[in-house]
Formats: structure tokens, C-alpha cells, sequence
């Protein structure tokens, strides 16, 4: 009982429909199937990315774990937060800087890629360097 109270306080409880699927799934080999081909499936849109980002934007360095879902892009110069968001919205491409709280510049970027296919990281790559060159303190 109080491990059933502790539980609802923390989160509310658990989906029962959840859980009962996640089982299944670990019962019959089914998650670790999925994992294998998402692992495989990242590990190519991240090779696409890092390759798309040395021609698009040459002196930026892709890092972060090879195993995951996003990648921090370190730009080879600090970035205008204001107008790197503006450019990136005029091309449709979501940004995500990195940057303290209060600070007008930024000099690298969070980088989804696992939920985007192998050609829209092409397309979107070459956009968000534009974005960045536009937004390029200094310029």
C-alpha cells in the first residue's frame, strides 16, 4: 500500500494499456527488434547529418553521444540568438540554441535528427546553415 501511494504521488500512475503493451513487447522479443532497427536507423540519419553539416557549415563540429536521438552542433562563431531564430523561422526549420539564460548569442545548437528522414536532413541542413550565416555575429 504505501509503495501504491508513494507511486501516485510521484506520477499519478502508471497507464494500465502501457504497461500491458511494454510486456508484450518484452515477452516476445518485439522491443529488442525495435531497438536494434532504431539504433540502426539513427546511426544512419546522424552519419547523413554529420556529412550534410561539413559541406553546409565547414568549421562547425557535430558532438554528443553516436547513440542518440540529437547531437550538439559547436558553430565555428557565435550567433545572433534574435536574428538566428527569425532566419530559421523564415525557413521553416526549427532551431534550438544553446545558450545561458539572458545571453543574445549563441556558439552551438541542438540538433534533432531521429525523427527526420535521411532527405530532409539533406534539404534542412544546407537551410540551417543559411539561417546561421545570416545570424553570424559579425557579419
Amino acid at each position: 500500500e504505501k509503495v501504491r501511494r508513494e507511486k501516485g504521488l510521484d506520477d499519478g500512475g502508471s497507464g494500465v494499456l502501457d504497461q500491458l503493451v511494454l510486456a508484450r513487447l518484452l515477452q516476445d522479443a518485439s522491443y529488442d527488434r525495435h531497438v536494434r532497427t532504431a539504433r540502426r536507423r539513427n546511426h544512419h540519419r546522424r552519419a547523413t547529418l554529420r556529412n550534410e553539416l561539413e559541406v553546409a557549415l565547414p568549421g562547425a563540429r557535430l558532438e554528443g553521444m553516436e547513440a542518440g536521438l540529437h547531437a550538439i552542433v559547436r558553430l565555428a562563431e557565435p550567433v545572433d540568438l534574435a536574428v538566428l531564430r527569425s532566419a530559421a523561422a523564415a525557413r521553416s526549420v526549427g532551431v534550438y540554441p544553446l545558450a545561458a539564460p539572458g545571453d543574445a548569442r549563441a556558439t552551438a545548437l541542438i540538433v534533432g535528427y531521429a525523427a527526420l528522414s535521411e532527405p530532409a536532413l539533406r534539404s534542412g541542413v544546407p537551410l540551417l546553415a543559411e539561417a546561421v550565416a545570416e545570424a553570424t555575429v559579425g557579419r
